[in-house]
């Protein structure tokens, strides 16, 4: 059997640099796959990230606007049946007694004149003497 040898005990000379190189490169490595993924990153950001933000913007200011335009379709519709009534004489006969009080030659006009009011009940005591006279219009 081979008899083993003892280990060299003499220090070995570092190689400071051989290795630093080494880690330098490493290190540029690191730092080129970093910077390189930021601008992928950002790149995302500019492709999908700021276009959907701004597509959900339009699609909401699109949705607002479709009911605005339903709301005003529907109001035009009323106003246009409401135009179409005007044009009826029995219609204007009607609005011109109901809102101006127009009558045709002849005709005796009544005006009604609300009831009296219920009294109140407030009490007979200082702060409310003569109160419930002047509300009630007796």
């Amino acid at each position: 059997m081979a008899t083993k040898r003892p280990p060299d005990r003499r220090p070995v000379a570092k190689k400071p640099a051989a290795k630093r190189p080494v880690a330098k490169a490493r290190f540029r490595r690191r730092l080129g796959g970093a910077v390189a993924a930021t601008v992928v990153a950002v790149g995302v950001l500019y492709v999908v990230a700021f276009p959907a933000q701004t597509l959900w913007t339009q699609r909401t200011a699109t949705t607002k606007a479709e009911a605005e335009f339903s709301d005003l379709h529907a109001q035009r519709v009323s106003a246009k049946h409401k135009a179409d009534l005007l044009t009826t004489p029995a219609q204007i006969e009607k609005l011109a007694r109901e809102i101006y009080g127009f009558q045709h030659p002849g005709d005796e006009v009544y005006n009604v004149l609300p009831g009296p009011t219920e009294p109140t009940g407030l009490p007979t005591t200082w702060p409310f003497t003569g109160v419930e006279r002047a509300l009630s219009g007796t």
